[in-house]
């Protein structure tokens, strides 16, 4: 008994213990340590999985995961893996159901944070050294399989944007949080691909239309119907990443939605002038500024 805990740390120890198979969160008693405020759980997914699923937690306590992966070839399918840190009873989560942003960090990490307030919900993988971390696809895919019922109005990434090779993989997960309001980017590569799944109705309105024998409609409202804020840091401006912009605020706007509240793109001329990048630049923001009522562009 500890009623003083605010933080316990479990690092490497569930593998010594015995967590015997047993009751889900629904049969689980709540913990009931009324300042324990945050758990840190270490380990192979296994035991996260069999300790998670005997540990319902209180709507005010954080959880971090970190889960140990040795063979690599086991990070060919993200989606799984992180699945399997967790229980199958996930209703012992409370912010998988309930989280209003998502941070995702791919770059150097395999790290996926959700926030309801104060409370957090981080997910990272511990992969080998040897081992390139870059899956934003399967992050992406990650998020829209674990907070699928959660409110998120927030999406913020940091990825090798490059590595997204398909539009579909973008729409999919803006089409699966149709409360978003704010959407921020920042890293490496073409983000061309998100732009134009910005433009597209959802997939299911896709596939109707399609059946149908027809493109998709005026009617059929594009992703991220309450969108008021993107940003961009960072971010190269590859070829046809201004053009493909205006046309997808310009096809929203036909849509009859709302003119973005904030815009800010910081971007990065590669291998351009910067003069003359600066000077295209200004360009492009006279026209955006018809999109936004507020529209910050600069290079980084």
């Amino acid at each position: 008994d500890c009623p003083s805990l605010e933080e316990l740390q479990l690092h490497g120890v569930l593998r010594h213990l015995t967590i015997p198979d047993g009751p889900s969160a629904r049969t689980s008693k709540p913990l009931s340590l009324k300042r324990l405020r945050k758990i840190v759980v270490h380990d192979e997914p296994k035991h996260t999985r069999r300790l998670l699923s005997h540990l319902p937690l209180p709507s005010h306590v954080s959880l971090h995961v970190i889960g140990e992966v040795y063979d690599v070839d086991d990070l060919s399918d993200l989606p799984s893996v992180f699945s399997s840190l967790l229980p199958i009873d996930r209703s012992g989560i409370p912010l998988l159901q309930t989280a209003s942003h998502v941070y995702i960090r791919n770059l150097q990490d395999i790290d996926i944070t959700a926030h309801l307030g104060s409370v957090e919900l981080r997910i990272k993988l511990d992969v080998p050294d040897d081992h390139d971390p870059e899956d934003l696809p399967g992050c992406l895919q990650t998020v829209t399989a674990l907070f699928c019922k959660a409110p998120l109005v927030f999406l913020d990434v940091t990825g090798q944007f490059d590595t997204v090779k398909r539009t579909r993989t973008w729409i999919d997960v803006l089409s699966a949080f149709p409360k978003l309001r704010y959407l921020s980017f920042t890293g490496e590569g073409s983000l061309l691909n998100m732009v134009c799944a910005l433009g597209h109705p959802p997939p299911s309105l896709d596939v109707d239309a399609n059946h149908a024998g027809r493109g998709p409609s005026h009617t059929d409202g594009p992703v991220c119907p309450k969108l008021s804020c993107l940003e961009f840091t960072n971010i190269p401006c590859r070829l046809g990443l201004m053009e493909g912009l205006l046309g997808v605020l310009s096809r929203r706007k036909s849509c009859s939605l709302p003119p973005l509240a904030n815009l800010f793109l910081e971007l990065c001329c590669d291998g351009a002038d910067e003069c003359e990048c600066e000077t295209n630049l200004d360009l492009y923001a006279e026209e955006l500024s018809n999109f936004a009522v507020e529209a910050r562009i600069r290079s980084a």
